[in-house]
């Protein structure tokens, strides 16, 4: 029988290891948007930055973030768009308005006390998340990622 305690330690340290990854590509985000404000795209990292939203929105829920997942997925969309051959210009306030939302999200889960754990996680406890596997299991129905 597993130990309802210790199964939530361990589901607490995955939650806190896909923190600290949203928290890594944060800059990769915030890059983009600066650029997007100045008419620039940089193709290759659209490409980045549209995986990394696909896959936020497709996981940020099972991690209690289900506002993530809305703000990741609007972005995603978005950002579609200009894969499909949209300009800039035609999108330009609307792709801002889904970055400022989606960055407003990450900054919110960041300050938000009951995320404080990801201050307190030291070397240690990513070794702990990395000697366990998981398993999980998603259907994706989005066909515009393949």
């Amino acid at each position: 029988m597993v130990d309802e305690k210790e199964f939530d330690k361990k589901l607490q340290k995955i939650r806190v290891n896909f923190l600290q990854k949203l928290k890594k590509w944060l800059p990769e985000f915030e890059d983009f948007h600066n650029k997007i404000k100045q008419g620039d795209i940089d193709h290759e990292q659209l490409e980045i930055v549209t995986t990394q939203s696909h896959q936020l929105s497709g996981s940020a829920k099972m991690f209690g973030f289900p506002d993530m997942t809305k703000k990741a997925k609007e972005l995603e969309l978005c950002l579609n768009k200009l894969i499909e051959g949209e300009s800039i210009d035609s999108i330009n306030d609307e792709l801002i308005h889904c970055f400022d939302d989606f960055l407003g999200e990450y900054h919110r889960i960041e300050l938000s006390s009951d995320n404080s754990v990801i201050s307190e996680t030291n070397a240690h406890d990513n070794e702990v998340i990395e000697k366990y596997k998981y398993y999980s299991f998603m259907v994706d129905d989005d066909e515009s990622i393949a």
